[in-house]
């Protein structure tokens, strides 16, 4: 037991909006011979905001892991896990620290520092930085055009959601990095998904001037991570090597139409994040008076003032 708050691995915290590169990043940092990449790990801001009370109540501190779906995707054993919470006074540092040692021992590697690819460490910096004192941060950023592209093929939520709900989406989760960018200027680093892309050798040796580590080749490949069984659709990078057309892809993959609609809702950012912009902004007002329009409510409203003229007119 380490008995502050410094974990006995260096943690790397990389995050992002989810669709912008950081299970590829993390596959990357994991290759290095001294460190391990995890599974994503959302259970473990729970943990953080509730470890006071489950200092006095282990039986809900089981409860609430084992029960966690993200947890189970760890594959730890469980009897082990149990055995070290009744026997032990411990930190959250000092469980986080279990769990990654026995994530290494089951995949055979030993380790001195763990990488945890979660998109909502970006939403969580503070809290993480409170907790570990030896934490690394990166912020991954991609053009939010081409997350939207991406998050529309996945399997899960969003899929239904409209242009305006996903353009915020992408802007706030941005938001979240920058601000952490401006709090903790000497700890979160910052990485464009396109660069690593197209400039792979010098973006990882960047991270690795950062994280204090030597430069290894094995970290130009994708390999360091394997994900989930359900989560290999949607992660067909990891393990296959980098494809720089998914730089554009965006492109070929949505309409101009919805390009416009996004380059609306997020205004300037994109420009600020050294992204181009199409420039064929629209000029629509939406139904409230302050919004842009959706096309699909467009057409309907020119059907129903169609029929409207028509009707008064008595044209049939």
């Amino acid at each position: 037991m380490n008995g502050d708050n410094r974990s006995i691995y260096k943690p790397v915290f990389i995050g992002g909006c989810p669709r912008s590169g950081t299970t590829l990043l993390g596959s990357m940092l994991g290759a290095h011979s001294e460190s391990i990449c995890v599974p994503e790990s959302q259970f473990k801001i729970g943990l953080i905001s509730k470890f006071k009370t489950y200092s006095n109540n282990i039986e809900l501190l089981k409860k609430d892991l084992f029960n966690n779906k993200r947890f189970k995707l760890w594959q730890v054993d469980a009897k082990e896990v149990k055995n070290y919470l009744i026997n032990n006074s411990i930190t959250i540092q000092d469980l986080l620290d279990f769990l990654v040692e026995s994530y290494s021992t089951n995949h055979k590697k030993k380790t001195s520092m763990w990488i945890d690819h979660t998109p909502n460490n970006i939403m969580y910096i503070r809290t993480l930085n409170n907790t570990f004192n030896n934490a690394k941060f990166i912020h991954v950023i991609r053009d939010g055009r081409a997350v939207l592209a991406s998050i529309r093929k996945t399997d899960w939520a969003l899929k239904n959601e409209n242009i305006q709900k996903l353009s915020t989406y992408w802007a706030s989760q941005v938001s979240y990095g920058l601000a952490a960018e401006s709090f903790f200027p000497e700890s979160v680093y910052r990485v464009r998904y396109e660069d690593i892309l197209t400039n792979t050798e010098e973006v990882i040796k960047g991270i690795c001037e950062y994280l204090n580590i030597q430069f290894e080749e094995s970290m130009l490949s994708t390999t360091g991570f394997v994900p989930p069984e359900y989560t290999k659709l949607q992660h067909q990078l990891i393990g296959g090597g980098l494809q720089s057309n998914r730089k554009t892809a965006w492109e070929l993959e949505l309409s101009k139409a919805e390009i416009e609609q996004f380059e609306y809702y997020t205004g300037d950012l994109l420009s600020y994040l050294g992204y181009g912009q199409s420039n064929r902004m629209l000029s629509f007002v939406g139904a409230s008076g302050e919004e842009i329009m959706d096309f699909n409510f467009l057409e309907k409203e020119i059907n129903r003032l169609l029929t409207r003229y028509r009707r008064e007119q008595n044209i049939k």
